[in-house]
């Protein structure tokens, strides 16, 4: 990933909140280009046979707004700093785990905030399909607002 791919990641919102509005947005458009699959087990890969490219919510991020080449395959381990930070963050929110995410925002919550994670990150755990290694974009959406109003 170059230089500026790494600005664009880094000019990504801070807040989680935003940040999973995000993402939806840019999944739900890849989810419409015929170029690109979303598959959970992939940030950004291209598959040369299907001539498609695999994404995940970071991943469809990563092609959506930062515009990596649909050919280009990225791992964002490894990259460091705050925009590998903010990718694990949105893969982390995706299944539920909100304290990590969180803690990937450098944020440090409050015991109150800490109950309020706990307790979304069960919205996105009770609705979570393994098969499509995701919830329903709606549980992301519903915490996004709650964080927000929590003021995370």
């Amino acid at each position: 990933m170059n230089e500026r791919m790494l600005k664009r990641i880094g000019k990504l919102p801070n807040k989680l909140s935003a940040l999973l509005r995000a993402a939806v947005a840019d999944c739900k458009a890849v989810s419409k280009d015929k170029r690109y699959v979303l598959n959970m087990h992939y940030w950004h890969e291209y598959d040369a046979d299907a001539k498609k490219c695999c994404v995940c919510m970071a991943g469809a991020v990563l092609a959506n707004t930062v515009k990596i080449p649909l050919k280009e395959t990225v791992v964002v381990f490894g990259c460091g700093g705050p925009e590998e930070d903010k990718m694990i963050a949105i893969d982390q929110a995706r299944f539920g785990a909100l304290y990590a995410a969180v803690s990937y925002m450098y944020v440090e919550p409050s015991a109150d905030q800490i109950e309020t994670l706990k307790r979304l990150g069960d919205v996105i755990g009770v609705k979570f399909n393994p098969k499509l290694g995701r919830a329903p974009w709606g549980a992301y959406l519903k915490v996004a607002d709650e964080r927000e109003a929590a003021g995370l």
